[in-house]
C-alpha cells in the first residue's frame, strides 16, 4: 500500500476571515500585507507534511522570496503573528492548531478509506483460495481438452456437483465479514446523557449543531478548573454579539469549536463583548457589502 497523503489541496476559509481579532491586528500593524502574509503562511502549511514548516535562515529566505516579500517583513510579522498566536512554534516548526482542526476530519475520512479497501483487498484477493473447500473444488466440472458438447453437458447435469455448497460457502463468509465490522454508535437522545448544565448552555447557543461533541467540550473544559458560570456567560455573550449584529445564525461557530478557543473569560465579560459589537458596526455599515462569520 503506498503511505497516506498528509497534506491537503484545500481549506476551509469562512466568509467573515478578516473580522477575527488577531487578523484585525496583524492587519492593522502591517496593512493587507499583513492579511495576505497571514494566509500565505496558511496555504504553505496545508501543502506541507503534518502541516508544520521547519523555520530557520535559509527558510526564511526560500519563503520571503515566495510570498513576495522581503526576509525583515517576514521576521517581524512572524514574530507578531507568534505573540498574538495567530500561528504558533514549537521545537523549530511553524504551525496552526486552527488548521489542524479544520483538516483533522479530512484526514480521518482518508483513513477509513484507506483501512476499508485494505479489508476488501485482503477479503477478495488473499483469502479467495480458503472460501472454497476440497470437495466442492473436486465436484467443479473440469473441461478437458477434446470434450465433446455431450461430456461437458453430461458432466454439468452430474448429481455430485452440489451447488448449494458453494452458496452456504459464501453466505458464511459475507457473514464473517459483517461480523467485524464496528458496532455503530448508539446515539445520546435529547432525554438522556446531558448534564442539566450544558443543557443550560445549550440552550443560550444559538448554532445547535453536533450536541453530544458540544457536551464532551463541556465536560473537558470543567475538568481544566473553569466555572459553569464563567462558560455560561461567555456563550451568553457570543451569541448576543451575533444576535445584535444581525448575523446569521449559521455563521457561529458550533459549541464545540467555541469551548475550544483560548478567549473564552473575554467572552464572558460583557465590555469585550461591546467592543466586539462596536467594531462591527463601524467596519460594516449596512451599505458595506453583506460580509459575516469567523475564521480562526
Amino acid at each position: 500500500m503506498r503511505p497516506q497523503k498528509r497534506n491537503a489541496d484545500y481549506f476551509p476559509h469562512e466568509a467573515n476571515a478578516s473580522h477575527n481579532r488577531k487578523i484585525i491586528y496583524l492587519q492593522n500593524r502591517f496593512g493587507l500585507i499583513g492579511y495576505a502574509l497571514y494566509f500565505k503562511f496558511i496555504e504553505s502549511l496545508a501543502q506541507t507534511d503534518n502541516q508544520q514548516i521547519k523555520w530557520d535562515e535559509i527558510a526564511v529566505e526560500i519563503y520571503s522570496h515566495d510570498f513576495g516579500t522581503d526576509p525583515e517583513t517576514l521576521s517581524r510579522f512572524l514574530e507578531e503573528a507568534l505573540k498574538v498566536k495567530a500561528l504558533q512554534q514549537e521545537n523549530g516548526y511553524i504551525f496552526s492548531p486552527g488548521l489542524n482542526e479544520r483538516l483533522q476530519p479530512l484526514f480521518e475520512y482518508r483513513e477509513r478509506r484507506r483501512t476499508a479497501y485494505e479489508k476488501k483487498y485482503k477479503s477478495e484477493f488473499l483469502n479467495v483460495e480458503t472460501s472454497v473447500s476440497d470437495d466442492d473444488k473436486q465436484s467443479k466440472p473440469e473441461f478437458q481438452p477434446g470434450s465433446t458438447v455431450e461430456t461437458i453437458v453430461s458432466t454439468v447435469r452430474n448429481p455430485g456437483f452440489d451447488r448449494s455448497r458453494v452458496e452456504e460457502s459464501r453466505v458464511e463468509k459475507n457473514k464473517n465479514m459483517c461480523e467485524n465490522l464496528p458496532a455503530p454508535k448508539t446515539p445520546i437522545t435529547k432525554l438522556n446523557g446531558y448534564s442539566e448544565g450544558f443543557q443550560e448552555l445549550w440552550k443560550v447557543w444559538l448554532k445547535r449543531d453536533e450536541k453530544p461533541k458540544a457536551s464532551e467540550a463541556y465536560k473537558d473544559f470543567l475538568k481544566k478548573g473553569f466555572t459553569h458560570e464563567t462558560l455560561l456567560n461567555a456563550c451568553q455573550g457570543n451569541s448576543r454579539y451575533i444576535r445584535e449584529t444581525k448575523q446569521e445564525t449559521h455563521f457561529q461557530k458550533t459549541l464545540e469549536r467555541f469551548l475550544k478557543k483560548e478567549d473564552i473569560q473575554d467572552w464572558a465579560n460583557p465590555e469585550f463583548v461591546n467592543q466586539q459589537i462596536k467594531v462591527y458596526s463601524t467596519r460594516f455599515s449596512s451599505s458595506a457589502p453583506n460580509v459575516k462569520g469567523n475564521f480562526i
